[in-house]
């Protein structure tokens, strides 16, 4: 009884994350679309380079939330610290990181025995906080 109900929980929970990631992947999507493409005055090496940056804290944040939901204690560790690091950048990416759900893991982390992994819990969600005074 007990496995079942963990199962479907865990289920769950990798339902959940993949819906978020697929959300926020088609966002991105139509916000590509919708955006008129920039004139060609920029070096094209340069906008290469933009686009690079651009994609590549997408890449690192798609990661350090999947490990932060399923990783070990270690890989969440990393995860947070990488969250807190690109959270700091803008309040966009505050709402991005925040929208796909990694605050109940961070909470969690804070009821931790170890002090380090609370203390990298805690600074993440208050960098994810600033700013978001509603």
């Amino acid at each position: 009884m007990s496995d079942s109900l963990s199962n479907r929980c865990f289920t769950y929970a990798k339902l959940k994350f993949f819906t978020r990631m697929r959300r926020l992947l088609s966002l991105n999507a139509a916000v590509r679309r919708e955006t008129p493409p920039p004139e060609k005055t920029v070096d094209k090496d340069m906008d290469m380079h933009m686009q690079l940056v651009s994609d590549d804290w997408k890449v690192a944040l798609r990661r350090s939330v999947k490990l932060l939901h399923f990783g070990s204690w270690e890989e969440r560790d990393a995860a947070a610290a990488e969250i807190e690091r690109l959270a700091e950048d803008d309040v966009s990416r505050r709402r991005t990181v925040a929208a796909l759900g990694v605050v109940p893991p961070l909470v969690a982390m804070v009821g931790s025995e170890m002090a380090a992994r609370r203390g990298l819990a805690v600074r993440a969600l208050t960098v994810l906080a600033n700013g978001s005074s509603t």
